[in-house]
């Protein structure tokens, strides 16, 4: 329940910052550091080009990448209405030619051109996405998922419909809805069966067997 009001209300919010300054800056400066942190655990450089799935009328993450790194980025929302607003924002901020926005869903999409892949909390259903991504996607490619707890990332991981990594580092994000980010690399299925977590001074394991890759 608590995540349909915040995937209700996030979109009405963004709508209201397109035309209100003081808004939108708060809004950038909630993404600054969780964007900063999923940035360093990507590895994102000017070097790669981005997919973020689930951007909205408000594509703060993609923007927050783009200006940080110098990376290309593409927006993907299969809200046609959150397209065409978020368009504007971005031809608005004369940054159309880095960033990129594009109707289409994350169970489709074609990843193969991506090296980076981030997915938004709101992006629905997390697990058609992935298994969309990890079918197209080329060896190698970063997949930055987020998640609203960390249960629930260890409830997805266990799955075995959902059998991605054995690999996988999180890193935990303070804020009220967003609790963590995970990093998962396509070709780094088998490497271990713990899964790394940030706490701030460094990585942590904790013991819990996720599956692997097949």
């Amino acid at each position: 329940m608590k995540m349909r009001i915040i995937s209700m209300l996030t979109p009405l919010l963004e709508k209201i910052a397109l035309y209100s300054p003081g808004l939108f800056r708060l809004q950038k400066r909630y993404y600054e550091e969780i964007v900063g942190r999923e940035i360093v655990l990507g590895s994102i450089t000017e070097k790669d080009t981005v997919l973020c799935i689930g951007g909205g009328p408000l594509p703060c993450t993609a923007l927050e990448i783009a200006k940080r790194t110098g990376a290309i980025v593409h927006v993907i929302d299969s809200d046609l209405g959150a397209v065409y607003s978020a368009r504007k924002f971005v031809h608005k901020l004369n940054l159309s030619n880095q960033v990129k926005i594009f109707c289409a869903q994350g169970q489709t999409i074609d990843t193969s051109s991506y090296s980076v892949v981030h997915v938004a909390l709101q992006a629905k259903p997390h697990d058609l996405i992935l298994k969309n991504i990890w079918r197209k996607a080329k060896e190698g490619t970063r997949v930055l998922l987020r998640c609203p707890d960390i249960s629930s990332f260890k409830s997805l991981f266990e799955q075995e419909k959902n059998p991605y990594c054995s690999a996988c580092t999180l890193i935990e994000q303070k804020s009220a809805t967003l609790k963590g980010t995970v990093l998962l690399q396509k070709g780094r299925e088998n490497l271990e069966k713990n899964v790394a977590v940030y706490r701030g001074s460094g990585y942590s394991r904790e013991p819990v067997l996720v599956g692997t890759y097949r």
